[in-house]
């Protein structure tokens, strides 16, 4: 739902600037500034995305060698 609204934003942005006459510096410079923002917004979605994935992974990872006990431990690592 996200990279749809994402895709959308972008979408009607670009359209938007080409809209905006060259003489409206102004207005293009704060279309860009929202554009700069939500790509950075997106950027840090992604990194806390795949940073929860991760700790997921490990969480699960822990999880399993503590179900083995002290030899599965000793065996897996």
């Amino acid at each position: 739902m996200l990279a749809a609204w994402w895709e959308g934003y972008q979408r009607s942005a670009l359209e938007l600037l080409d809209e905006i006459p060259l003489s409206d510096e102004e207005g293009a410079k704060k279309l860009i500034l929202s554009i700069r923002i939500v790509r950075k917004m997106k950027k840090s979605f992604e990194q806390y995305v795949e940073t929860g994935e991760m700790a997921k992974q490990e969480l699960k990872e822990l999880l399993e060698l503590k179900e083995k006990g002290l030899l599965g431990r000793m065996f897996n690592a």
